[in-house]
């Protein structure tokens, strides 16, 4: 394994798995404790996962850490959104009771509670999102039909010729990739979902070229839209950072998840600022080992 990639010593590893009783045959937990996980900084309910696993991508204390972030953000989204839901319930129960004795200035502040609840529930459920993504094992399968998975999410964001014109060679693609093919969707219905909430005046059009760049197979996703300056290129995929915000709304969460999920496939994506006019989008991901 990549030395980058050892979260502790030799003999460090050696002394976790005596104490975690890996079976030699098969480098699997077969017991465990959670007291002797907590004490050596380790992630709960290891029986009957890979012990090599647990060394190959993060130390155990980054394993513990984002398995404890992953916990703590599901359950305080969970909690979050009941309130939020309640109170968008009241308000309309509220103006409900008062029918037309509510003034018009109490109607707009009711009504104003009411997007403000469910602007609040929508980024609940996209922190909800980024934080599954970001902690949660992807599914890696050895060969995925990229083309596919491109075609399925351009039809899930209803990108076809009625929006705009697509063009690109999707239509003719079949090579595979070694992905989780749920994340990988996800991924391009985000971007084709950019291009459609921030295209121009001009009617949208959409490029999306595949190519294999030798292990990898490279998408370009390219559209005539708003753009992005230069200057905000690095903040784009951090979370609860938003472009355009004066003009159109939006979660900020977006490219974020973009980012989390391609990392966690060892993939890639990255903004081409020099795509003008519009906005172009490059993402990479591993070719499947068979493909020559």
């Amino acid at each position: 394994m990549p030395s980058s990639a050892v979260g502790c010593s030799n003999q460090r590893e050696a002394e976790i798995r005596v104490l975690l009783a890996a079976d030699a045959a098969t480098d699997t937990i077969v017991q465990s404790d959670p007291h002797l996980e907590a004490s050596w900084g380790l992630p709960g309910g290891l029986r009957g996962m890979s012990l090599s696993k647990l060394f190959e991508a993060e130390t155990p204390r980054e394993a513990l850490l984002r398995h404890t972030l992953g916990e703590f953000v599901y359950t305080a989204t969970h909690d979050l959104k009941s309130p939020m839901r309640h109170l968008a319930l009241m308000v309309n129960m509220l103006r409900a009771d008062l029918k037309d004795t509510c003034p018009e200035g109490s109607r707009d502040l009711l009504d104003g509670i009411e997007r403000a609840a469910h602007k609040a529930m929508h980024l609940l459920q996209r922190l909800q999102v980024y934080a599954e993504t970001v902690t949660e094992t992807p599914e890696v399968q050895p060969e995925v039909d990229l083309g596919e998975v491109i075609r399925r999410a351009l039809d899930a964001a209803r990108l076809d010729a009625d929006t705009g014109t697509i063009t690109g060679n999707v239509p003719d693609l079949h090579g595979t990739v070694i992905a989780d093919p749920a994340r990988l969707e996800l991924v391009f219905v985000q971007l084709f979902n950019n291009a459609v909430q921030y295209r121009g005046k001009q009617r949208l059009s959409v490029s999306v070229v595949a190519e294999r760049v030798g292990p990898d197979w490279k998408i370009s996703v390219a559209d005539n839209g708003l753009g992005i300056e230069a200057q905000d290129a690095d903040r784009l995929f951090r979370p609860f950072r938003r472009l355009h915000s004066e003009r159109i709304s939006g979660s900020g969460f977006g490219l974020a998840i973009c980012q989390a999920a391609m990392v966690q496939q060892a993939g890639s994506i990255r903004f081409d600022a020099s795509h003008r006019p519009g906005a172009r989008f490059v993402v990479k991901i591993p070719a499947s080992t068979h493909q020559h």
